[in-house]
């Protein structure tokens, strides 16, 4: 195995853990959760319903903990943010090259695969993936809800989760969170 440095890419991926993700800070949302706590619940999601549905677990596993890597040198940006950044899109290959900067060839280019069918929306992993990340955020709301915060506030994370939910199980679930938090 060619040496390649460890260190650098898990310093750079490990600032997830301290990148607060920025959609509940603007909501006024205390002790917020962190893209790597975001990211690890995503993952188990992905596990879960990637054996469930009988698709590659793997990958979902993999896309999962990568699709915000670029967030460990952007930040997360909401939304609103990203939309007043048409170069939004460019700088985040560019962070994404720059994380993977210090690995060997063959898993920068499988990584980088990755994250451009995550990105894409060329697989059926990506897309329940993309449905899961969404998800997961419902479940944070319902979360916070759960610990006093307001449903006002909430509300637009669930209803963005609604929306772009289209796989009948996840309805489902999502369903469930809506009712409990009304």
């Amino acid at each position: 195995m060619r040496t390649f440095n460890v260190l650098n890419f898990l310093q750079r991926a490990g600032a997830l853990k301290e990148t607060l993700r920025a959609g509940w800070v603007e909501a006024g949302i205390d002790n917020v959760e962190s893209v790597a706590d975001h990211s690890y619940c995503c993952a188990i999601l992905a596990m879960l319903f990637g054996d469930l549905k009988g698709l590659d677990t793997e990958k979902m596993i993999r896309m999962a903990l990568l699709h915000d890597i670029h967030e460990s040198v952007l930040g997360d940006l909401t939304p609103t943010q990203k939309s007043k950044t048409p170069q939004s899109e460019m700088a985040q290959l560019k962070a994404i090259q720059e994380v993977l900067s210090s690995l060997p060839q063959n898993l920068k280019a499988e990584y980088s695969h990755l994250v451009k069918d995550y990105h894409d929306q060329t697989s059926p992993e990506a897309r329940l993936v993309a449905q899961l990340d969404k998800l997961e955020m419902a479940v944070q709301a319902v979360k916070y809800g759960n610990r006093g915060h307001r449903l006002r506030t909430l509300s637009p994370f669930l209803h963005t989760a609604n929306s772009e939910i289209s796989d009948p199980d996840l309805q489902s679930i999502m369903s469930t969170l809506l009712d409990r938090a009304t």
